[in-house]
Order: C-alpha cells, then sequence, then structure tokens
C-alpha cells in the first residue's frame, strides 16, 4: 500500500527515490 505510493513518486522523480531506498513508514 504505502510502497505502491511511493513508488508512484518515484516514478515521476526518478532520480532521486530510485538511488536511495525508501526506508520511511
Amino acid at each position: 500500500m504505502l510502497e505502491s505510493y511511493l513508488r508512484a513518486i518515484a516514478a515521476a522523480k526518478p532520480g532521486r527515490m530510485e538511488v536511495q531506498p525508501v526506508k520511511a513508514g
């Protein structure tokens, strides 16, 4: 659920979230 949301953001802003793993939530 939350991962899907963060993944959507990473797709919209590739380069920052793609390099850094999401560890919030």
